[in-house]
Order: C-alpha cells, then structure tokens, then sequence
C-alpha cells in the first residue's frame, strides 16, 4: 500500500502476513504442521500427512469417483481445472483450524 500510495500512507500493520510473499509458500505449511503436532501429537500430525497423501494420489491416479466417494462431494470435479483449488481449500480449513485452536492453547 504504501508503494503504491506513498502520499497517503505512513506506515502499516499486518497482524497475520508473511513479510516476503511467495507462490508455494511451503513454511508455513511447516508451522500448520508444528501447530497441529503441538496440540494434537505427532499421531494427529501424521493423519493430517496421510489424509493428503491419499488425496494427491488419488488426484494422480485421475480417480475423480473415488474422490467423488472418499469426499461425499455434490458432484464430481474436473481434475485438471479444480484438484488445485479443492487442495487450497481444505489446506485453507486446516490452517483456520489451527490458528484457532493454537490461539486457545496458549
């Protein structure tokens, strides 16, 4: 912001931003998994690894009834136009969950 409009902006605050923005920002993966180990154990850690696991096989395997199935999803996706984004997705519910949950535990 300040870059783009250093006219009228001083300074500002980001309570919850990475400092250097980067395409697969593979850290912070590594702090949800320190997150989830911390409050639910390495055996909770490894079966949030294994679910993902199971999930990019299947996605490479281009088994969209089997993910059809494993997910009970309204219908099926189009591999190559939303595997990405349904990644993103339940990455994105993992991640809410624990940054609240570590919020509690503190």
């Amino acid at each position: 912001m300040r870059l783009k409009y250093p006219h009228l902006v001083n300074g500002a605050w980001a309570s919850s931003a990475p400092v250097n923005a980067q395409i697969d920002f593979l850290e912070y993966k590594e702090v949800m998994t320190e997150g989830i180990t911390r409050i639910g154990g390495d055996e909770c850690a490894a079966t949030f690894e294994n679910a993902f696991k199971q999930l990019e096989e299947i996605v490479d395997e281009g088994n969209t009834t089997k993910l059809y199935v494993a997910l009970r999803l309204c219908g099926p996706l189009n591999l190559t136009k939303d595997a990405a984004h349904m990644f993103y997705e339940l990455s994105d519910i993992v991640a809410g969950l624990v940054q609240t949950l570590s919020l509690i535990h503190i």
